[in-house]
């Protein structure tokens, strides 16, 4: 997935790292002209990494700033440990499809096709995905600076003459003239555009977003995390700005950043997004080296003009998603349900796993969220997930502090529980977790007061509304 650390807007506001699916696609011709020796190098030292399960080793052919990346939990990263945990037998073949130079840097189209077997079950498995990465050479070595994952069918189906156009997100971009565009896989829609000389590059991304935020309060929690692991790396940042903006006719927040990378090219970043109800459209420019950001400012500046959002098309939501019945949310595909408190606006969402419900108090920012993924083990417990939840919490969110952990149960139903209080874009919240495990199933519950001074007021009526939730019969278990 997309190298940069605001890519990881949804892990760092949910504190859940699902990891997605991987496409299967073609494998592309090889390359007519040759590929520099150290570029080939470097991909077949991944490849035999990859065999040998060691991310250390391919952490190791990576920038600095892709390695904060992968201390936020990237969801590339993420994919590659799901397959080194639930896969044995690994074998991983590599194709480079394109490779194009231009002085010191390199943009890689690359096919990665993975096999084995499940370990639980032993039956055979494979996949495969397409990869484009932005290289640069420094000490006598290629190392990446950029990695995404390419959706090649959207791209096909979605991307006409430079425009990327998404009628279920009501996203239309254009990329500035003679930049390559790819649709990308990983999020509800995303599209990357990369400059001729691959010194810059744009990324639009719309992400559903669990809960009530602002644009403000969405990068200012990502730009939290960011500041605080990438001190603890050694990175530090300069020129720090960040205010009201505009995208797409709309009022946006905007934030933009230096990164001061030791021994390496400074690096820069700047964020625009906009929030439409639980929907965050965003568009981030990256320029490798800082100075690069000066020179195509302009084309960056007219494209993010004529970004549009429109009203997304209609579309009925599959069975599984579940349905709202007055108050009530019931999802007859995985046997729950769940009752919202008095006055409260219920939304069922296609997000990020396999189900997902929104319950918003009236002109407010506090909510229920009820969620659920299936477990990559069926050894792990509730607690486990509310402690590995609690690291990435807790690594992200500013003046994060435990208030309570322990035991619990939902009905009669033992579940495990975690009440804490952070910062998130400058509002204190206090979020009330409880997770619990039926089968090879995690359902977790998030109830946020916002802020946090109404939680004395609304601990019993969120408590009342995960106390509501049942697992019933007939569910896909």
């Amino acid at each position: 997935m997309p190298s940069k650390p605001i890519r990881m807007l949804s892990c760092v506001l949910t504190s859940l790292c699902a990891a997605s699916a991987l496409l299967v696609i073609v494998v592309a011709p090889c390359l007519a002209a040759p590929v520099p020796e150290g570029i080939s190098r470097l991909y077949d030292d991944l490849r035999i990494a990859g065999e040998m399960e060691d991310m250390d080793a391919i952490l190791g052919r990576f920038s600095p700033v892709m390695k904060l990346q992968a201390s936020l939990g990237s969801p590339w990263l993420l994919d590659l440990a799901t397959i080194f945990r639930e896969r044995e037998g690994l074998a991983v073949e590599m194709a480079l499809d394109e490779c194009k130079v231009v002085g010191d840097r390199a943009l890689v189209l690359s096919t990665w096709a993975f096999s084995g077997k499940t370990t639980a079950t032993g039956e055979a498995w494979s996949t495969t995905l397409h990869q484009v990465d932005i290289l640069h050479h420094r000490a006598g070595n290629w190392e990446i600076v950029s990695l995404a994952v390419v959706d090649p069918e959207a791209t096909q189906r979605k991307v006409v003459e430079g425009t990327y156009q998404d009628p279920n997100t009501g996203l239309e971009a254009t990329a500035p003239p003679k930049w390559p565009m790819f649709a990308l896989q990983g999020f509800r829609a995303a599209a990357l555009a990369i400059s001729p000389d691959l010194s810059t590059d744009m990324m639009w991304i719309v992400q559903d977003v669990p809960g009530t935020f602002t644009a403000e309060q969405v990068l200012r929690a990502a730009d939290d995390a960011v500041e605080k692991l990438g001190a603890q790396m050694g990175l530090t940042f300069k020129d720090v700005t960040a205010g009201q903006w505009t995208l797409a006719g709309r009022p946006s927040y905007r934030t933009q950043r230096v990164y001061v990378v030791p021994g390496a090219p400074e690096y820069f970043a700047q964020m625009n997004a906009v929030m439409a109800g639980t929907t965050v459209y965003m568009v981030e420019v990256a320029a490798y080296p800082a100075p690069a950001f000066a020179e195509h400012q302009g084309q960056t500046e007219q494209a993010q003009a004529s970004t549009k959002i429109s009203e997304p098309q209609a579309a009925a939501l599959p069975p599984e998603a579940g349905r709202a019945e007055g108050r009530k949310y019931v999802n007859e595909t995985y046997g729950c349900e769940i009752t919202a408190p008095e006055g409260w606006e219920t939304k069922v969402e296609q997000g990020q796993f396999k189900l997902q419900v929104s319950m918003r108090e009236p002109n407010g920012a506090s909510n229920v969220t009820l969620g659920m993924v299936e477990l990559p083990d069926v050894a792990i417990t509730a607690q486990q997930a509310i402690e590995g939840d609690e690291r990435v919490s807790a690594a992200a969110f500013e003046q994060y502090q435990l208030v309570r952990q322990g035991e619990t149960k939902v009905g009669d139903l033992p579940a495990y529980e975690s009440v804490t209080q952070f910062s998130l874009g400058g509002q204190p919240r206090v979020r009330w977790r409880i997770y619990l495990v039926d089968g090879n199933r995690l359902f977790f519950l998030f109830a946020d007061a916002a802020p946090a001074d109404k939680w004395e007021k609304l601990e019993k009526v969120l408590g009342e509304a995960m106390q509501s939730f049942k697992v019933t019969e007939g569910g896909n278990r």
